[in-house]
C-alpha cells in the first residue's frame, strides 16, 4: 500500500471525527443559549428577587434604592400570596375582588423592585439558612456548627439542596430546579453523596427541559464518579433505588445507584438520534438494575423492550407477563401488553416495537421514578429534621404551595386571580 492510500482514509477518519465534535460542540451552544433565555422568564426573575429579599434580612446592602425595592417587594408579596391554589390546580378567588388599578400598580412594583434587587447577586449576600439562624438566634455568623454534618455548608450546597427538592416538588414550576442547578457547581461539593445527586439531579432536569446534550454529558460525568468512587458507596451506602429489593446489600445499593446513569444516558441518547448507544445503555440498565435486586414496571419495559429488539421471544415474554399482571398501569398499557404479545407470536417484532413505543413513557417513568428519591437522601433528611432545616424547607414550602401564582406572572394578572385574604410572605417566614 503507497503512502496516499494509506492518508486519504485517515483524512476521512479525521474529518468525520472533527465533524462529529463540531456538530457537538454546536448542539451544546445551542442549549445554552436557550438555556439562558429560559432562565431570562418573569417567574425565574420574580423567585430571584424574592430569595434576594430573603437572604438579606441578615446583611442589608447599604443601598438606600436597594432598600426600597427589598419594601416594595415585600408589600408586593401581601398582593400575590393572597391565592388560594385548589387540588386540581386551580385559582380559588372568594367575591371580594381587587381593584383593576390595584393589579396594574402591583405589576409596576414588581418590574421596577425586580430590576433593582437583580443587580445584586444573591450569592453575594448570607445563605438562607444563615438568614434563618439570624432570625432565630440574632447572632449574624456563617458558622454553622449547630448543623453537624452541614458545618461546610456555604450557597454551592444550598443551590443543590434546592435543586434537589425542586426536582421532587410535583407542582412547582421546572425552571425553579434548572435555575438552581445551573448556579450550582456539584464538583465543589465535598460531600460525595450530594455530588453525585446533583450530577444525576442535574441530567434529569436537563432532559426534562430537553437539553439533550447537557442531560447526556451530565450522566457520562455521574457514571464515572460512581465509578471512581465504587469502594466508598459500598461503605457508605445511602440511598435505596429499588426499596422493593429484598435482603439488600451494600453492593446491591451501589448497582442500583450506579444503574440510574445508564437510564438516563440512553434517554438523552434516543432523543439525540444515537439509537446504537441508547440500545447499548438500556442492556446495562436491566443488568445492573436486576443486580442490585431491582423487580419493578421501569425494570420490565426495559427489559421487555431489549429483548423484543433482539427478537428474543422467550425473554421478552418474561417482562411482559410482569407488565401485564402489575397493578401499576392502566388498562390502555395492559392492552397493549397483550397486543405486543401477540406480534411477538406473530415474529412480527417491528409491530411490537413501534406499538411499545407508542404505549410506554420510559422517560415519564424515569423521572418519577429518581425524584422521588432526590428528596429522601439521608443528607436533606437529617437537615429537615432540624430546628434550622424545619425553617429554611418552610420557606422553600411558602413558595411551592403558591407555585401557581409564580407561573401566573409569565401569562397575565387578573382581577379574578387575586383574592383579598392577603398574606405577607416576608413576615409569615420570619415572624417579624
Amino acid at each position: 500500500m503507497n503512502l496516499s492510500s494509506k492518508i486519504v482514509p485517515l483524512v476521512f477518519i479525521l474529518a468525520f471525527i472533527f465533524s462529529s465534535c463540531s456538530d457537538e460542540e454546536s448542539l451544546k451552544e445551542k442549549e445554552i443559549k436557550k438555556m439562558q433565555e429560559q432562565l431570562a422568564s418573569i417567574k425565574v426573575d420574580f423567585y430571584k428577587s424574592v430569595k434576594v429579599t430573603v437572604r438579606s434580612t441578615a446583611a442589608m446592602p447599604s443601598d438606600p434604592e436597594f432598600a426600597k425595592a427589598r419594601k416594595a417587594m415585600i408589600s408586593l408579596a401581601t398582593g400575590l400570596f393572597q391565592y388560594q391554589v385548589g387540588t386540581d390546580g386551580q385559582v380559588i378567588t372568594d367575591s371580594s375582588k381587587m381593584d383593576v388599578m390595584d393589579i396594574f400598580t402591583m405589576a409596576k412594583t414588581f418590574y421596577s423592585a425586580k430590576d433593582v434587587l437583580l443587580k445584586t447577586d444573591e450569592d453575594s449576600l448570607p445563605t438562607i439558612v444563615e438568614n434563618v439562624v439570624y432570625v432565630m438566634s440574632g447572632l449574624k455568623s456563617s458558622e454553622l456548627k449547630s448543623f453537624g454534618y452541614f458545618k461546610n455548608y456555604n450557597a454551592n450546597y444550598e443551590h443543590a439542596i434546592l435543586g434537589a427538592t425542586w426536582t421532587a416538588s410535583h407542582v412547582a414550576p421546572k425552571e425553579f430546579a434548572l435555575y438552581e442547578f445551573y448556579k450550582t457547581d456539584e464538583d465543589k461539593i465535598s460531600d460525595k453523596e450530594m455530588m453525585v445527586v446533583v450530577k444525576i439531579a442535574k441530567a434529569l432536569i436537563f432532559l426534562n427541559n430537553e437539553y439533550y446534550y447537557h442531560s447526556k454529558e451530565k450522566s457520562d460525568q455521574y457514571l464515572e464518579s460512581v465509578e471512581a468512587n465504587k469502594v466508598y458507596f459500598i461503605k457508605n451506602p445511602f440511598m435505596t433505588i429499588f426499596p422493593e429489593a429484598a435482603n439488600i446489600t451494600p453492593e446491591h445499593q451501589y448497582y442500583q445507584l450506579h444503574c440510574l446513569g445508564y437510564i438516563m444516558r440512553s434517554l438523552a441518547e434516543v432523543e439525540m438520534d444515537m439509537q446504537d448507544e441508547a440500545d447499548e445503555d438500556m442492556i446495562k440498565f436491566v443488568e445492573e438494575a436486576e443486580k442490585g435486586g431491582g423487580d419493578n414496571e421501569l425494570i420490565w419495559m426495559v427489559g421487555a423492550y431489549n429483548n423484543i429488539k433482539k427478537e428474543d421471544k422467550d425473554k421478552a415474554l418474561v417482562y411482559l407477563n410482569k407488565l401485564e399482571k402489575s397493578d401499576k398501569i392502566g388498562a390502555p398499557e395492559k392492552q397493549a401488553v397483550t397486543d405486543i404479545k401477540k406480534y411477538m407470536e406473530d415474529r412480527d417484532s417491528e409491530k411490537a416495537l413501534t406499538k411499545f413505543k407508542d404505549k410506554f413513557a420510559l422517560m415519564s417513568i424515569s423521572y418519577n421514578l429518581l425524584k422521588g428519591r432526590l428528596a429522601e437522601t439521608k443528607q436533606i433528611q437529617e437537615f429537615k429534621k432540624s430546628k434550622e432545616g424545619d425553617k429554611f424547607f418552610g420557606i422553600q414550602k411558602a413558595i411551592d404551595d403558591k407555585s401557581e401564582l409564580v407561573n401566573s406572572l409569565g401569562t397575565s394578572m387578573n382581577a379574578d386571580s387575586l383574592s383579598s385574604k392577603a398574606t405577607n410572605l416576608v413576615k409569615d417566614i420570619f415572624g417579624k
